[in-house]
């Protein structure tokens, strides 16, 4: 009853009373009757058609006839080869390859591994080899079973994300074989997914994603001799169906789930409703999707441009649901608001100055479900060139980054004329402060930190704060941990979410926050930025610090100079008489770690050389270098959705009674900064910075 409390504290009585209800409705019996499980026959579905047609063969003509504007023509698909061709460059074989793959029922999950399956099963996961009830009305089946396992696996295939890659082949090829392979699968998912029973009508974020690349593949192969009329009615039908489920389901996503699950079901609404009048719901629908896509941007994107599921994942998920939809208006002569746009704006701002200038990349921050919802390029699903060059060509008709295979993303969104936009990229900022999420962006000689220091105004997924972040030449030398599985062992669980796996501290075995079931943190992490600023001589000071573990406080100062940072960790407050085991972790995405001599000196290896992590300080501790550790759950990353793999993980353990001060070095050139703990100084080069003594309210003092 306490943990119910609390979560109500947390997410507020009108969420309670919804989910209350909800389940009361679902245990009742009263969704399955709202959505019974009775395909709709063509003649109802006609009658659905907002015009005097009278057969199914006259609704198709119609469609054909007054098919609304879409990303391209579906009579012109060809004039965008030239430029496809060009963004591809020697990438085309992989992409030709990987369409082969999927004509030979050989699919890709998580834009990662790819398993052989011939005529797909869209009820079975890969992982345990068990399917999900095909026959059960959805609302009866658990969203995490033993017996099926993470219903992701099964929900990946099912939001059709082969349907793009087969629509790029054929662009390219004009091969039958595309559009021929995308008909017969449709026609297989429909026939072993009847209406609204099974695990693919639970979701309705993965019934608007796959209705997204339903049309994507309708308009691409319309004019090919395999969309027959009788195909493309069902098509049309099943569009209705989805949209019309999706409609009476959102609350739920409003109201309960409250995060990027509305804005893609919104997206999904007005997609329909704009590109199909001819339903006698559409106009109902359009007005929706836009609404809500208005208000859940400006209340789900922060003032700031960081996002309040606090995942750099699901922030590019939103990223394309908006790149969709504000395209689509274009197109179709709508609009959104400006004061949208202009928050938009500063969401690609976030994104952009967190970007490695490499690769494309962003740390893996927070969770990471493995989506990448319209995979229009070839390029690494971990690179966000592709999806953030879109965007950013949408909101301001200016291209983003130089040219590379990324721009295919560009190409399919923008239309071919997109290339030849006048090149504007927006300056990256030494220092950018995205307070109201809590995230501290610095710019390093060779590459970039975040760090992280926030209250949680909605509900965290990690337990991280004051988790630094590194990238020094492409190699993310200090890393998160990412997600792993949404439905793993506990142990697992509790490695990947919690503070173990960040580059924190942490004290004792407890996380920052108390762990609830699944997604569920509770007594969420207050904290409290003291400083953020670009000093004198180009030294960049920041100081931060959470109460998660009190009475005793975590300080974290970091002094930036070039390519060197220092951090200063203080644990501070009321130790109550007794000593506490403390540890600092730094996990790396380095080839290799080792220890040098022994005075607390670790050589990590990377591609473009060594990068040092140095101790500076005195206090009595040990140092452990874990790699791929199964009994002790340490040294793991997880890049990719189901997939984890060894990481080096530095970890420096201790035990106090009274307040510590850990002085810790990182940069590629070991001995570059000196600590006098006698003096509080921390000389770095031929400059002094003076530190307050230790227990102090704060870490950097005043004084220059």
């Amino acid at each position: 009853m306490r943990n119910q409390l609390r979560m109500m504290q947390n997410m507020g009585l009108g969420w309670t009373l919804f989910r209350i209800k909800y389940e009361l409705k679902k245990r009742a019996g009263f969704l399955e009757k709202e959505f019974p499980a009775v395909s709709m026959t063509e003649e109802e579905f006609v009658k659905r058609w907002s015009s005097v047609a009278a057969s199914s063969e006259q609704v198709v003509r119609e469609w054909r006839a007054q098919a609304r504007p879409f990303f391209f023509h579906p009579e012109k698909l060809d004039s965008l080869q030239p430029a496809l061709r060009k963004t591809l460059g020697a990438s085309e074989r992989e992409l030709l390859n990987q369409a082969g793959r999927i004509c030979e029922g050989t699919f890709t999950y998580f834009s990662r591994w790819n398993v052989h399956q011939g005529t797909p099963n869209w009820h079975w996961n890969p992982i345990t080899n068990e399917e999900s009830p095909r026959d059960l009305h959805w609302s009866k089946i658990p969203d995490l079973s033993g017996t099926f396992g993470d219903i992701k696996y099964i929900w990946e295939l099912s939001r059709f994300p082969f349907a793009y890659t087969l629509v790029r082949a054929y662009a390219l090829t004009g091969s039958s074989l595309y559009p021929e392979t995308f008909w017969n699968l449709f026609e297989d998912w429909l026939i072993n997914n009847p209406e609204e029973r099974g695990v693919n009508f639970k979701c309705c974020q993965e019934m608007s994603l796959r209705v997204m690349a339903w049309i994507f593949a309708l308009y691409a192969f319309a004019g090919h001799s395999s969309s027959t009329d009788k195909r493309v009615f069902r098509l049309l039908k099943q569009i209705y169906c989805h949209t019309d489920h999706i409609d009476k389901h959102f609350d739920f996503a409003l109201k309960s789930v409250k995060n990027n699950h509305t804005i893609s079901e919104a997206a999904g609404l007005y997609t329909v409703g704009l590109l199909f009048p001819f339903f006698d719901r559409s106009g109902k629908w359009k007005k929706k999707g836009f609404r809500h896509l208005e208000a859940e941007g400006m209340w789900q994107i922060y003032e700031d441009g960081s996002y309040l599921q606090h995942s750099m994942n699901y922030h590019r998920l939103v990223v394309q649901d908006y790149t969709w939809v504000l395209r689509l208006a274009e197109l179709n002569g709508e609009s959104f608001s400006p004061k949208l746009k202009e928050r938009l704006y500063k969401t690609f701002d976030f994104l952009y100055q967190f970007q490695d200038e490499e690769t494309g990349r962003l740390p893996n921050y927070g969770m990471n479900d493995g989506a990448l919802i319209h995979p229009l390029s070839q390029g690494d699903y971990l690179d966000y060139r592709p999806q953030l060059g879109a965007f950013y060509y949408i909101l301001t008709g200016k291209k983003l980054y130089p040219d590379g295979s990324h721009d295919e993303n560009l190409v399919w969104l923008g239309g071919e004329t997109a290339l030849s936009a006048l090149p504007e990229a927006p300056q990256r900022a030494a220092l950018k402060a995205y307070p109201e999420g809590g995230y501290y962006s610095i710019r390093l000689d060779g590459g970039s930190a975040m760090i992280r220091c926030g209250t949680y105004r909605h509900r965290p997924a990690q337990a991280d704060m004051l988790h630094l972040d590194i990238w020094h030449k492409g190699t993310n030398v200090l890393c998160d941990a990412g997600t792993y599985s949404y439905n793993t062992d506990a142990e697992w669980s509790a490695y990947f979410m919690g503070t173990a796996s960040h580059n924190t501290v942490m004290i004792g075995d407890e996380d920052q926050m108390e762990k609830g079931s699944r997604f569920i943190w509770y007594n969420w992490t207050k904290s409290l930025t003291r400083r953020a600023e670009s000093a004198s001589e180009g030294v960049t000071l920041f100081e931060g610090e959470h109460y998660g573990y009190g009475p005793l406080i975590h300080r974290r100062a970091v002094v930036q100079s070039g390519s060197i940072l220092a951090v200063i960790d203080e644990i501070a407050g009321d130790f109550n008489g007794s000593e506490r085991a403390i540890s600092a972790s730094w996990l790396s995405g380095a080839r290799r770690a080792r220890a040098v001599g022994e005075k607390g000196l670790i050589e990590l290896e990377t591609p473009s050389g060594p990068y040092f992590i140095e101790t500076l300080d005195a206090e009595n501790s040990t140092l452990r270098i874990y790699h791929g550790d199964e009994k002790a759950r340490k040294g793991w990353r997880s890049l990719y959705y189901g997939e984890k793999e060894p990481a080096y993980q530095i970890v420096r353990s201790l035990r106090s009674g009274k307040p510590v001060r850990l002085v810790t070095v990182l940069s590629p050139v070991a001995g570059q900064i000196a600590y006098d703990p006698e003096q509080n100084l921390l000389r770095i080069r031929e400059r002094c910075l003076r530190l307050n003594p230790a227990g102090s309210e704060s870490i950097l003092s005043q004084e220059r």
